[in-house]
């Protein structure tokens, strides 16, 4: 065997290393959840499915006809600015510190917030490649009956 096939040889031995690492974190982080429903210190109640999907929806709607705020420090000045219709935060954020305040930042600014399971799903909605920790809606566009649909479920969920 030449240099260049034992290196490929170890790189895809390496990958393989990685990707089942990977599915053995994934599982130990659902089996963690579904044991602890909520399993982040910051989420202050449980979404259901229902609201989960439709806040998918108004991301990706406001996406295409609204504006949007990616990412954690974008969310806390639309948070302080009053600018944000609606937070979107991920639960799966780790040091959870890094978006604890912003339940509490919201709540203090009578703006909405709700809370979906992952970052990057977080981040497809939104339309990039990677995962956010958070999203602001600052204009919700064709979105604006969903949006405050969302508001309202979430409003009864906290009673």
């Amino acid at each position: 065997m030449s240099f260049k096939q034992l290196k490929k040889t170890a790189m895809k031995k390496e990958e393989i290393k990685i990707k089942s690492q990977l599915k053995i974190a994934q599982f130990y982080f659902q089996k963690k959840r579904s044991e602890n429903k909520m399993a982040s210190p910051y989420v202050k109640f449980e979404i259901p499915k229902e609201i989960i999907e439709q806040t998918y929806q108004a991301i990706e709607k406001t996406r295409g006809s609204g504006k949007l705020k990616k990412g954690v420090n974008e969310a806390t000045k639309a948070i302080e600015r009053a600018t944000a219709k609606l937070i979107v935060i991920a639960e799966d954020v780790t040091p959870p510190e890094i978006v604890a305040y912003l339940p509490v930042l919201c709540e203090e600014k009578k703006i909405p917030y709700t809370f979906l399971p992952t970052k990057k799903e977080l981040g497809k909605a939104a339309g990039i490649k990677v995962g956010t920790t958070a999203i602001a809606i600052t204009e919700e566009g064709n979105a604006k009956e969903l949006i405050n649909n969302i508001i309202k479920k979430v409003e009864e969920l906290k009673k």
